[in-house]
């Protein structure tokens, strides 16, 4: 594990830095750098943002409870095109992940009233999930295809997530009205 930004502290400005487009973990430590408090996932390489510029912020309390009830702690991306902030979901270490090769089909992409979804083995559960990270439609088909209804999906770019036998497989797709 490569450290990207040490000794980082609130209110600090780590400036700009030129990263390699991968599917990153980012790890939030408490002040001895040891305890990881919480971990987030910046799928740079997934979401193929290749050469593009963003900005990770953090924001929240990472106890609201002992806040006012505040706002929970979480990173937040903002891409150079704008837009509403992003953001990152929760890196789960329980979660295996499989490569990309994985046999998992998606069509048509761009999806316009349906998309279906094929697989290799049987898929345990699909997810499927917005730009900001929210799940927007979830089954457990148990099954080696599954259709899914995207008329009630607003245009736009989503995630779908594949659970079979190795683990979570991530696909990228349009829906266009």
């Amino acid at each position: 594990m490569e450290e990207i930004i040490p000794d980082f502290s609130f209110g600090d400005f780590a400036g700009y830095l030129e990263l390699p487009t991968m599917d990153y973990i980012l790890e939030i430590r408490d002040e001895t750098g040891v305890d990881v408090v919480a971990a987030y996932q910046a799928p740079l390489e997934t979401l193929e943002l290749h050469g593009e510029a963003l900005v990770v912020l953090a924001s929240g309390f990472l106890a609201p409870e002992n806040n006012s009830d505040g706002p929970a702690f979480g990173l937040f991306v903002a891409l150079a095109e704008g837009g509403d902030l992003i953001a990152l979901p929760l890196f789960d270490p329980n979660v295996i992940h499989t490569p990309e090769d994985a046999e998992i089909l998606l069509y048509p992409n761009p999806a316009r009233n349906e998309l279906n979804i094929v697989s290799g083995e049987v898929m345990r559960e699909i997810r499927v999930l917005d730009m900001l990270g929210q799940v927007v439609y979830v089954a457990s088909p148990e099954d080696s295809q599954h259709q899914i209804n995207v008329n009630n999906l607003k245009d736009g770019v989503y995630f779908v997530q594949v659970l079979t036998e190795k683990g979570f497989t991530t696909r990228k797709i349009q829906i266009t009205k």
